[in-house]
């Protein structure tokens, strides 16, 4: 995966070409007017995520092969109204068609270890997932908080003070060090 920031000063499509060594490729986007996911600078609206303090049961709340515990002991709601950053992370390991979500929640998992005071919560996308395959795609139902946030596509990663202000949110692909980086400036608000 490769990743670019892009700065867009009209709305509208665009296209974007890609040269790499001798291949050549584009891509066809819309750039909304306004953002169709929560807004930086604001609280995103309420949603009701799934958690659960037994280990045995996280099956049933992610398709993480090896799930970190500390990402499903506490709600959203929770979360922030407990003066603590928190970071969420809709993704879907087992089911992504980009290939993405595992990697960025490994590498979450690992930015995780040097940041343990913030909280940490992974959201699948697809509620029905359980069983599924990538061939299943057009029987998975997205969950409520995709809905509610306005998820188009996934993976998604949202960064959130301790007042539950939403400070940068990113789609795609993330390294450790750019969360790293994110991390460190959540602990200056």
């Amino acid at each position: 995966a490769y990743r670019s920031n892009l700065n867009f000063n009209q709305e509208g499509f665009h296209e974007l070409k890609i040269n790499f060594k001798n291949y050549e490729s584009k891509a066809i986007f819309n750039v909304n007017k306004k953002s169709i996911t929560p807004e930086i600078g604001i609280k995103p609206p309420g949603i009701k995520t799934l958690f659960s303090n037994n280990e045995d049961e996280l099956y049933k709340i992610t398709s993480d092969p090896k799930p970190d515990p500390d990402f499903y002991n506490l709600s959203y709601e929770d979360s922030i109204n407990n003066s603590e950053p928190t970071i969420i992370l809709f993704s879907t390991p087992a089911l992504c068609v980009s290939g993405t979500c595992g990697p960025i929640l490994n590498n979450l998992k690992k930015a995780k270890s040097n940041f343990t005071e913030f909280n940490y919560i992974h959201v699948e996308v697809y509620k029905n997932f359980i069983g599924k395959t990538l061939r299943d795609l057009d029987t998975l139902e997205v969950t409520e908080p995709v809905v509610k946030w306005g998820i188009p596509t996934e993976p998604w990663i949202f960064f959130l003070d301790n007042k539950g202000i939403l400070k940068s949110k990113f789609e795609g692909f993330m390294t450790e060090d750019e969360m790293v980086n994110e991390l460190n400036l959540l602990k200056g608000y």
